[in-house]
C-alpha cells in the first residue's frame, strides 16, 4: 500500500532511481508491488513528484494504469480507453448507471443490464448478483495523504455498487460506443482476475457456494467465469473436478490448513 518510511516531504524519492523501490500493492494481486513511473518510448523513468504525490493524495480507491517493464511493475496514470466506477440504480427499477470514479463531478453514463453482463438471465437475476455478490481485498488497510499527513483507511467488502469496476468502451454500429462489462476475448487477460479473487467471494458467500456464469476457455485450457457483473475470474484447469451435472472448485482453508471440494455449480 505505502512504506511506512515515505512522507509527502520526501519528493527526492519520486526522482531518484535508487530510491525508487517498489511501494504499492495492487488490489486482487497480492504477488505484485510496483513502482510509480512512466514511459517515454521504450524506456520507463521513476516519477515524476507529481504523478507520485497524485496517487497518494487519492482516498481508496487508488485507481492506476499497472504494466511491467524489464523484472519490475510499475503504475501511472489511468488509460482514457477504459473507465472506473460503480453501478448505481441497481435496486431501482430503472436501467442502471455508470458512477465515475475520482471524478468531483460523478459524472454518470448510461449503460444497459445486458450490456453488464455475460449471463443470458433477466434483469432482476443480474441485479441480484450485482447487489449481494461480495469481494475482499486482499490488503485491509490503505493510506491517503491529508495536509501533508499520513491517514490510514480501513478496506471493508466491496460489491457491484461501491466499485471499483473497470469497463470497456467498444465501438458498436448502431449506438456508438458503449461501456460494458462483457469484455471481449482479447481483453479477458487485462481485466480478469487471478482465481484468489473467487476464493474471497465464496468465503464471503452464504454456505460457501456460488451460481456462476462460464464466459469462455482460457489459453490454459481453465475457464473463465463471472461471479458479478465486472468480476471475471480465471479458473485453472488443475483447481476444478469435472463430474456427471457437477463442477466442483478444489480450495484450501487459510485456517484449517485443509483442501476441500466446493460445488461451483450445477447443471441439468
Amino acid at each position: 500500500i505505502w512504506d511506512q518510511k515515505l512522507r509527502p516531504d520526501d519528493q527526492q524519492f519520486w526522482q531518484s532511481p535508487e530510491k525508487s523501490h517498489a511501494i504499492f500493492t495492487i488490489g486482487d494481486l497480492p504477488n505484485i508491488t510496483a513502482k510509480v513511473g512512466y514511459r517515454s518510448g521504450e524506456r520507463v523513468f521513476p516519477g515524476p513528484v507529481q504523478n507520485g504525490l497524485a496517487v497518494m493524495e487519492q482516498r481508496h480507491p487508488k485507481i492506476v494504469y499497472l504494466f511491467r517493464h524489464g523484472s519490475f511493475y510499475w503504475i501511472t496514470a489511468p488509460k482514457k480507453d477504459y473507465l472506473a466506477g460503480r453501478i448505481v440504480n441497481i435496486t431501482k427499477e430503472s436501467e442502471p448507471a455508470l458512477e465515475l470514479l475520482r471524478d468531483p463531478e460523478k459524472t454518470t453514463i448510461e449503460v444497459t443490464w445486458q450490456n453488464l453482463s455475460y449471463a443470458d438471465e433477466f434483469c432482476l437475476q443480474i441485479k441480484r448478483r450485482a447487489s449481494t455478490i461480495k469481494w475482499r481485498y486482499h490488503d485491509q488497510l490503505s493510506a491517503y495523504w491529508q495536509n501533508k499527513q499520513s491517514r490510514e483507511h480501513n478496506l471493508r467488502t466491496h460489491n457491484a455498487s461501491t466499485g471499483p469496476l473497470f469497463f470497456e468502451n467498444v465501438q458498436g454500429r448502431e449506438r456508438g460506443t458503449q461501456s460494458v462489462l462483457r469484455y471481449s476475448k482479447y481483453n479477458l487477460y487485462r481485466f480478469g482476475y487471478p482465481y484468489a479473487s473467487l476464493i474471497s467471494s465464496l468465503v464471503l458467500s452464504r454456505n460457501h457456494q456460488l451460481e456462476v456464469t462460464i464466459v469462455g476457455v482460457s489459453d490454459d485450457e481453465g475457464l473463465w467465469i463471472e461471479l458479478a457483473p465486472g468480476r471475471v475470474v480465471e479458473v485453472p484447469i488443475g483447481m476444478m473436478d469435472w463430474k456427471t451435472e457437477t463442477v466442483q472448485l478444489r480450495w484450501t482453508s487459510s485456517i484449517t490448513k485443509t483442501s476441500t471440494w466446493e460445488t461451483l455449480w450445477n447443471w441439468n
